[in-house]
């Protein structure tokens, strides 16, 4: 998605004299000098794209908990809150620290547990929930708007969670049989991930590059047919190694 760059060879100016524009001189280019990335800020960029991935994932966790818990499904939901408050809050804690962000983030994650475990209405968890995506989205905001709406930012970070969701759902399986429901469910968390980014981004990366997106945006929708619903279906739909090969597809198509 890199457009090409024209460059200016030459700035002509103008004098008018007596209606007469007469060429005075030519400003040559001065010589470019390359860009150079420290080691440093190559970090800060990998930083950046592992916290948005871990903060999207963590409102899937909650998204899926909370579609359990108005299924009735009470402690699958209160695996996926735990998962989120635990596994993932681990992941983001250097930068929830640093920004010291860490108290609310876990305030509001803590309510959560709170309200599962207390088994309230449904109509109570869902406002529980909303409230804790509003501090997730407020986490966010520290991510730089620059890198949070690049395109090679979007690409890695959706190339990163496909591949991911391909291996969970790799390790869900044994035999063509669903052995660990857990897994189908990260699985389908992390490519439900991927959708909340190409949702929230498809202005931009349709801007950038219309084709690339389409491509990107309909094999998205082909994956998603391999986690069709919170609870597995009796059989799936892809083989792991079909799953695979769209992961490496869409590798291959990111920037």
């Amino acid at each position: 998605m890199k457009q090409s760059i024209n460059t200016v060879v030459g700035i002509f100016v103008f004098v008018g004299i007596w209606g007469i524009m007469t060429p005075l001189m030519a400003i040559e280019d001065t010589p470019t000098t390359p860009e150079v990335v420290t080691e440093e800020e190559d970090n800060d960029a990998d930083n950046h794209v592992n916290n948005l991935i871990n903060l999207r994932l963590m409102e899937s966790y909650l998204l899926t908990g909370l579609e359990l818990y108005t299924y009735g499904e009470m402690e699958m939901a209160e695996t996926q809150f735990n998962q989120a408050a635990e596994e993932t809050l681990s992941a983001l804690q250097p930068m929830l620290e640093e920004k010291r962000l860490s108290r609310p983030v876990e305030a509001a994650l803590n309510h959560l547990q709170t309200k599962a475990s207390d088994r309230v209405s449904d109509r109570e968890m869902k406002k529980a929930y909303e409230d804790t995506i509003d501090v997730l989205h407020a986490v966010e905001s520290f991510i730089p708007e620059s890198e949070r709406h690049s395109p090679e930012f979007m690409g890695e970070a959706i190339s990163t969670l496909i591949s991911k969701s391909a291996t969970e759902y790799e390790m869900a399986f044994e035999d063509d049989q669903l052995t660990d429901i857990s897994k189908y469910q990260k699985g389908r968390n992390l490519l439900a991930t991927v959708r909340n980014l190409l949702y929230s981004e498809a202005g931009n990366l349709v801007e950038e590059n219309p084709e690339a997106y389409r491509e990107i945006a309909t094999l998205v929708g082909k994956l998603s047919a391999a986690w069709p619903t919170t609870m597995p279906p009796s059989s799936k739909v892809y083989t792991a190694q079909e799953v695979t090969a769209m992961a490496q597809e869409m590798e291959a198509i990111t920037p």
